[in-house]
Parts: structure tokens; sequence; C-alpha cells
């Protein structure tokens, strides 16, 4: 992720904003939630359903700004955008954006989560599940 695409000061803010246990659950949130919106995209998509899918990119939306994935929430903002105007054809091209820009938001997640653990206890979970693991 380009320095451009992910905001480590809106990360770190989000980090000191809850107690340790609170910022653990928001990332085991994040981790769960991430693989499922981006699995019922497609599935709304395979069917035509734009409203769906812009659910789906509205949810992401609410995460990727919280944690700071500007990427991320430009790419989903983009394609809720297209669904709202009802684009099926651009809304299919840009699913494929949000999973890179999901991608790349991962690891900087990830990476970034290096440089806090040794304030917050017990984000080895969150970053398995971030990993995939």
């Amino acid at each position: 992720m380009t320095p451009a695409s992910f905001d480590p000061a809106q990360f770190d803010a989000l980090a000191r904003a809850f107690p340790a246990e609170v910022f653990r659950a928001l990332l085991s949130s994040l981790a769960t939630s991430l693989p499922g919106s981006l699995h019922r995209m497609d599935l709304h998509n395979e069917v035509g359903d734009l409203a769906g899918i812009g659910r789906e990119a509205h949810i992401l939306k609410g995460f990727s700004s919280n944690f700071g994935a500007i990427g991320l929430y430009e790419a989903v903002t983009a394609l809720e955008a297209a669904c709202d105007a009802g684009d099926a054809a651009k809304a299919a091209h840009l699913i494929g954006a949000v999973k890179g820009e999901a991608k790349l938001a991962r690891a900087a997640i990830v990476e970034r989560m290096s440089t806090l653990e040794g304030g917050i206890e017990g984000l080895e979970e969150a970053r398995a599940l971030l990993m995939g693991r």
C-alpha cells in the first residue's frame, strides 16, 4: 500500500481511543467482516443486485475510514456511487479494485500492528485473523 493509501496516524488514533480489549475486538471484527463482505459482493454481482453490492461497500467504507485505509475507502466509495447510479458494468469493474485495495489494506494494518504490540496485549489473534490463518 502506498503511503497515500494508508494513514498510520488514523490507525494509531483509533488504537489510542479505546481500551486494548475493545481495539482487539475492532480488529477481529474487521478481519472477519472483510472476507465476508468481499464474498457477498461477488454473490450480489452474479445476480445483478446493485443494492446488495452497495450495502457491502457501505459497510467497508466505515471500516476503511476508521482504520485509515484510504485506498480501500476511495475504492468502496466509488463502488457505492456506481451502485447508486445503477451502473452495473462500472460496479463489476470496481469490485476488482476493491479486492485489490482490501488486500493492500490488510497488509498495511498487519504491518502497523507490529508497532503497537508493545502497548497492546493480545494482538496476535487479530493479526492471525487478518493474515487469514
